[in-house]
């Protein structure tokens, strides 16, 4: 791979990002750091109220004896329908108003969804639940991406975002193992509401201490206007980076999705563990894999792309297939080191992909179009991954199971495996326009 020199940034930009610029001017200080940490404690909520519904579906499947199809669209379309339809206006509204108040009032608007989930009498409210826990989080990833993006400017902003999206493997860790020991003991119910509670009392202190960063200040942009939603959808659409990058999350991604779902049950069904046991044993090694896989990746991000900014593409291309000899481990193996080990490695990079992805969708779009670039990318994502992800491997494990009984769960998540490939060859062809779209981004 040939070295290409960056696009010239902003006078701004280049005395706090260039190579060879000495010293960057310090954005960690403790304002912005107690941001972050806020901000990555209300993604830990997202992921862990999102998440525990795959956690007890075995304990939901029999009381009320519903069938792998019905639990898949449960899991897939019933939340990803609102979170993918009010992401995008919701990241409109935020590139034009206080993303800080957007996201307080989401959080806590979905975290008592989540507690009142724990009353549902039937299928049909608990999808309900589903639904309405997935508008409330439409305002969580998108805006704080944002925020975060002007809070630590370019130089810092894969790592910033990937110290946020370790929270998805940190859920693992907390949310995991504490919440399965909950639902076993004191029964699913009681599981969503120690999740819910905590995160109204949450909102109200985020909303008291976090400020809002001044928008593009850290771009040379601190005066941007605002864009309209047709303009910036035209933008974005005519940069055939952001359009191949979307494209790839979405496989990746709805591949991640659907193993998080069903990996609870694969544990259960094929090995024999209980819903305290499952999650005892997946949290911790989600979380530790996770959060080294994902840091790392976002802190050699940072050093590579000094050099050329397409590492920001060419490491998730990596990161893609070193996903599948894990996933293979995980399912095939029969022995606990075996799959304990393949359950490692694809906790380890299964999402490491998307702090630099997510920066690059960032950079090929303008200031006020940072919250929008990264929900319309959720939005495909969701829709096509978590939507279409966890349902099929519904479906193919009902349609095996006559025949292979509990083992039909692992061959049909073996399906997701040819998908990482497929994710890898979009971030590369991504990687050939990546340039050309940062300078279309950066000219103004």
């Amino acid at each position: 791979m040939a070295e290409i020199s960056r696009p010239p940034l902003p006078e701004s930009e280049s005395r706090a990002a260039g190579p060879d610029s000495g010293p960057a001017p310090s954005v960690w200080n403790r304002r912005t750091v107690y941001s972050l940490v806020f901000l990555a404690v209300i993604a830990l909520f997202n992921y862990s109220d999102r998440n525990l519904f795959g956690l007890v579906m075995p304990l939901v499947k029999q009381e009320m004896a519903l069938s792998d199809t019905v639990l898949g669209l449960v899991s897939g379309f019933a939340f990803v329908m609102f979170y993918a339809t009010l992401g995008v206006p919701l990241a409109w509204l935020a590139d034009r108003s206080n993303r800080r108040n957007i996201i307080g009032i989401c959080f806590g608007f979905w975290s008592l969804i989540t507690f009142l989930t724990g009353f549902v009498a039937n299928v049909w409210q608990l999808a309900l639940m589903r639904f309405l826990v997935g508008a409330g989080e439409a305002g969580g990833h998108a805006p704080s991406k944002s925020m975060v993006a002007d809070i630590f400017g370019k130089r810092w902003r894969t790592l910033a975002v990937a110290i946020l999206t370790a929270t998805s493997a940190l859920d693992g860790l907390i949310s995991y193992p504490t919440l399965g020991w909950v639902a076993q003991t004191f029964g699913w119910r009681s599981a969503y509401f120690w999740a819910g509670a905590p995160g109204v009392v949450l909102a109200v202190i985020f909303l008291l201490t976090v400020k809002e960063p001044k928008r593009g200040a850290l771009d040379g942009e601190a005066d941007a206007q605002q864009v309209s939603i047709w303009r910036t959808l035209k933008f974005l659409c005519g940069a055939r980076t952001f359009v191949l990058v979307a494209a790839g999350c979405a496989f990746i991604d709805g591949a991640g999705a659907s193993s998080m779902a069903w990996n609870p049950t694969f544990l259960m069904r094929v090995h024999d563990y209980s819903v305290a046991e499952a999650g005892a044993v997946i949290g911790p090694v989600r979380a530790l894999a996770g959060v080294f896989g994902i840091l790392s990746i976002g802190w050699l991000t940072e050093i590579l792309c000094r050099r050329d900014e397409r590492w920001r593409l060419w490491l998730p291309i990596i990161v893609c297939l070193a996903v599948i000899p894990g996933r293979l481990a995980f399912l095939l193996g029969e022995t606990a080191p075996v799959w304990l080990a393949g359950m490692f490695m694809q906790s380890m990079f299964a999402f490491a992909y998307q702090a630099p992805a997510y920066t690059v969708v960032m950079n090929v779009a303008q200031s006020r179009m940072r919250a929008v670039s990264i929900s319309l990318v959720m939005f495909i994502a969701n829709v096509f991954g978590h939507g279409f992800g966890p349902l099929i491997v519904g479906m193919l494990s009902d349609g095996l199971r006559p025949t292979l009984g509990d083992d039909a769960i692992r061959y049909a998540l073996l399906s997701l495996t040819g998908v990482a490939v497929i994710a890898a060859g979009l971030f590369w062809l991504a990687s050939r326009s990546y340039l050309q779209d940062l300078a279309r981004a950066e000219h103004r």
